[in-house]
């Protein structure tokens, strides 16, 4: 897991992190399963797009029998896509790295479109 967390892992995209570790997971699923949610949580998830995530959260079958991944997967779903707040046990990122702008960036970005919206269908 440390390589997974690594800042300077050189990769292209994020999918490529989570499509490594959940062929690693599926090579001995019966021993690695169990620590598939601690796994999933080394993967930086807020950087996969919704649309992968959705499509994990529906058709992965390592997700799909562990409540815990599919909530957290889903958690990070809802922000990517919503903007809307996680729970506090959902851990989104590295706190030692950006990814942690991602809530409040959202959060105000949400609240700028309902001006918006309110502003302009104002007379």
């Amino acid at each position: 897991m440390k390589l997974v967390r690594r800042d300077t892992l050189n990769v292209i995209e994020e999918r490529v992190v989570y499509n490594a570790v959940v062929r690693w997971v599926k090579y001995d699923e019966e021993r690695r399963q169990p620590t598939m949610k601690d796994v999933l949580h080394a993967v930086r998830c807020q950087h996969l797009p919704p649309s992968f995530l959705r499509d994990q959260v529906n058709n992965c079958d390592l997700v799909k029998k562990s409540p815990q991944c599919r909530k957290y997967l889903t958690d990070i779903f809802k922000v990517r896509l919503f903007g809307v707040y996680v729970s506090a046990d959902t851990h989104v990122g590295n706190p030692n790295t950006h990814k942690y702008c991602l809530l409040p960036m959202l959060a105000f970005h949400k609240k700028s479109h309902e001006k918006l919206r309110m502003s302009a269908s104002s007379p």
